[in-house]
């Protein structure tokens, strides 16, 4: 019977009504939280999508600038290069990164894996053919199965200002609704279209690490990965997730402060109340600790259902897609938002442990200020 009588008494003011004291710190609790949360599920959501993209664009690791006339590449490998190119059409044209690839096929079968492209109506298996993204599609006003004229526009001809070009079928219409891919870049064949551009060095793609078969001695080689070629968009994703979450621990803190000044409230207002306590038989540790525990009960509550709705937005995004209503023109169908128990946990230990250093406090610092004195002489 003295636990709750005990509860009620620290939760409860003279008047026998909820101690309003505590509604603005477990609100900073449960918004705290639910800032970390969120936080957290947006931008690690965001962040594993845009990589997983680039990986599937780009390929995880690069080894840039091989001289195929001294090395040899395995032609299990998948290999190319970067160009530029001018591609045309009737309706117009426009100048545009290529990237070509020794097995496109193997390329094109990725995006399908990954839903940015159908499976092609046309069978292309002698024919040579392109990749095009949808928006580039629309501004040359092609479709699957239209014929469009690649030009080497870095090698013309000084006489006549002819270029050498080369007729290609389009194959396949990617949406890849990321940076501007889906605009300005076109995947071919390397042996097709290296006969326009004359390539003396191009880029091994590697799935995987890297591997000893490539550690080469020469210095024109470039290794390179996903990371590094994206560097500062990765880095500026990581700082402004780092930036909310710090945010929310600070508004946990505030609630701790609040929580330390609630406690001390707490001690002068049921002096007298404290000293018949003690008078019955109940220990000062006994006391104390039942006031940490009536803390961390109501702020972990709190915590949690801060967290709680972080999970709840997440179920109505992945059925209802209600951030698409507030995120506009993301470069996403659907804004992905990620789960982490380990993030749940830590989130807890946080407040919990401010909470508890709070509630101490004002017993563990009575020697330092007149205020905290009258505690040490209820609980001495």
């Amino acid at each position: 019977m003295k636990i709750p009588l005990i509860f009620n008494f620290f939760v409860k003011s003279n008047n026998s009504k909820f101690r309003k004291s505590f509604f603005v710190p477990l609100v900073c609790i449960f918004i705290g939280s639910f800032v970390i949360s969120m936080t957290f599920s947006i931008m690690s959501g965001i962040q594993y999508d845009i990589v997983n993209k680039i990986k599937i664009f780009k390929y995880p690791n690069q080894i840039r600038n091989i001289d195929i006339k001294n090395l040899q590449v395995d032609e299990n490998y998948n290999f190319g290069s970067e160009n530029l190119c001018l591609i045309k059409s009737i309706s117009g044209n426009k100048v545009v990164k290529i990237n070509s690839f020794s097995n496109i096929k193997s390329f094109e079968d990725k995006l399908v894996k990954n839903d940015f492209v159908e499976t092609a109506n046309i069978t292309k298996s002698s024919i040579p053919y392109i990749l095009i993204g949808d928006d580039l599609a629309k501004y040359l006003n092609i479709d699957v199965g239209d014929t469009v004229n690649i030009c080497s526009i870095l090698d013309i001809n000084i006489v006549t200002g002819a270029m050498k070009n080369i007729d290609m079928l389009v194959g396949n219409i990617f949406n890849f609704n990321f940076m501007n891919y889906d605009s300005d870049y076109i995947v071919s064949n390397f042996n097709i279209t290296n006969k326009i551009f004359n390539n003396s060095h191009i880029n091994l793609y590697l799935d995987d690490n890297l591997n000893d078969e490539y550690k080469f001695e020469s210095n024109q080689l470039h290794k390179t990965n996903f990371y590094l070629e994206n560097k500062e968009l990765l880095d500026a994703m990581e700082i402004e997730k780092t930036f909310y979450m710090v945010l929310g621990f600070f508004i946990i803190l505030v609630s701790g402060f609040m929580i330390y000044t609630n406690s001390v409230l707490v001690f002068l207002e049921k002096k007298s109340q404290l000293s018949i306590l003690l008078t019955m038989g109940l220990k000062k540790e006994y006391i104390l600790l039942l006031m940490i525990f009536v803390n961390l009960f109501l702020s972990l509550i709190f915590a949690f259902l801060g967290i709680s709705l972080t999970y709840l937005v997440i179920h109505l995004n992945d059925n209802y897609f209600i951030l698409n209503y507030i995120f506009l023109n993301m470069p996403f169908d659907v804004l992905p938002m990620n789960k982490s128990i380990y993030l749940v946990i830590i989130t807890i230990i946080i407040v919990a442990f401010v909470i508890i250093i709070s509630t101490l406090l004002p017993y563990l610092q009575y020697e330092k200020n007149d205020l905290n004195k009258y505690i040490k002489e209820i609980l001495k």
